[in-house]
């Protein structure tokens, strides 16, 4: 924590007046959300019996703003408070949004008669303040240490000229939506596909010369996607993707190609 940093005890009352003026966001190292059955359900026992006892974590965006020295950051920041955000959310998705999925007629049968109650109900709240976009990328990943959190998350966060690049130039590639067998896509199937087409890339480029290190472990991968590679230097790995997906387009067992399976292609036709 930070001195600038609050503690507080919020009713859930102003979390759900602050959702209805739409002054809370997610920023992009988030990971995607997928609600569970009756989370709204759960979410209105623990507050009624005090269970929620976690820290709902936001952070401050004037402050980040503020703080910022890089002009990109501060216009990354100020996109948001143009919007109307206040607050990003960094640790409480999911029981923000089984708050935001709750509506009167929760509050019919088993929580008949709860509803001033739960609405009366605290929560501690800590908002952190004065952090720059890097310091909130790094926070989220301590906070999510060993839960559902992966490093693709942490590393889709990273807003430079070579992680856009991968994302506009791969990521948007309709083939590989039929590669991987999937029929939509979701901000889930994209961010799956940018770890596999990642770690492909990071082969290749090991192999081309622009990278010292093979290795596509975690540490390793946020190393690489934070340099800012010159994308310049990536037309033979462009060339290298197509060669690639011709080669397996037509493979009979392509459902069950793998990233390993993916990576040990790539060193082969080297």
């Amino acid at each position: 924590m930070k001195t600038t940093d609050t503690l507080e005890k919020w009713k859930i009352s102003k979390l759900i007046k602050l959702l209805n003026e739409n002054k809370f966001v997610k920023l992009p190292h988030q990971r995607p959300l997928n609600l569970k059955k009756n989370s709204s359900k759960r979410f209105i026992d623990s507050a009624i019996n005090n269970k929620l006892l976690q820290n709902f974590i936001f952070a401050d965006l004037k402050t980040s703003h503020d703080c910022s020295e890089k002009n990109e950051d501060k216009d990354f920041f100020n996109v948001y408070l143009k919007k109307g955000k206040n607050l990003s959310i960094e640790d409480c998705q999911h029981r923000m949004a089984s708050l935001e999925s709750i509506t009167d007629d929760n509050f019919i049968g088993e929580y008949e008669g709860k509803k001033n109650e739960f609405y009366n109900a605290e929560v501690p709240v800590l908002i952190l303040k004065n952090r720059t976009k890097k310091e909130l990328i790094s926070d989220f990943g301590e906070v999510n240490s060993g839960r559902t959190v992966t490093n693709d998350n942490l590393m889709w966060g990273e807003d430079n000229t070579f992680n856009n690049f991968i994302k506009e130039k791969f990521i948007s590639d309709e083939r590989l939506l039929r590669l991987y067998k999937t029929k939509k896509k979701s901000e889930t199937v994209e961010r799956i596909l940018y770890g596999n087409v990642l770690k492909i890339i990071k082969v290749c480029a090991y192999n081309d010369d622009i990278v010292n290190s093979i290795s596509t472990n975690a540490e390793s991968m946020m190393s690489f996607i934070k340099s800012d590679i010159d994308i310049k230097q990536f037309n033979n790995i462009i060339n290298l993707f197509n060669m690639w997906y011709d080669f397996i387009k037509n493979v009979q067992t392509k459902e069950s190609f793998t990233t390993q399976s993916d990576l040990f292609f790539i060193i082969h036709i080297f």
